[in-house]
């Protein structure tokens, strides 16, 4: 239902999406950072390092049995993306130390947390 994740701004129309944790939907994820990209006016390359993050980031949330939320909040020049879920058999070592490095090498913002069996994350581009 997404309750679990935060509200937007009022006046925004938050876009949120739920896919199972199954690497074939990441396609899905990715078409939606690039709607919410083009929504909040961002270019070519920040869109292309939008559609990076958010599917580096739910990529490590693919194969733990837990379906993925995502909300996409977009305003003029800026996607917040909240996700949640939990750690996939990728999470720790060193692919997923990889994929976080690359995904913070790309956003504004970067917060990811593990909570136990559940993993949230938060990226702002601008």
């Amino acid at each position: 239902d997404g309750s679990s994740l935060p509200l937007g701004e009022p006046g925004e129309q938050p876009v949120e999406l739920r896919l199972p944790p199954d690497p074939e939907f990441l396609r899905l994820a990715r078409y939606a950072a690039a709607d919410a990209a083009a929504r909040a006016g961002l270019g070519i390359d920040a869109t292309d390092d939008l559609r990076l993050a958010v599917s580096e980031s739910c990529g490590l949330l693919t194969g733990s049995g837990v379906p993925i939320a995502l909300r996409f909040e977009a305003v003029a020049g800026r996607v917040v993306v909240h996700g949640d879920g939990a750690p996939g058999p990728g999470f720790d070592g060193e692919n997923g130390e990889l994929a976080r490095s690359l995904v913070e090498a790309v956003v504004d913002e970067l917060d990811f947390e593990v909570d136990g069996d559940r993993a949230t994350f938060r990226i702002v581009k601008s």
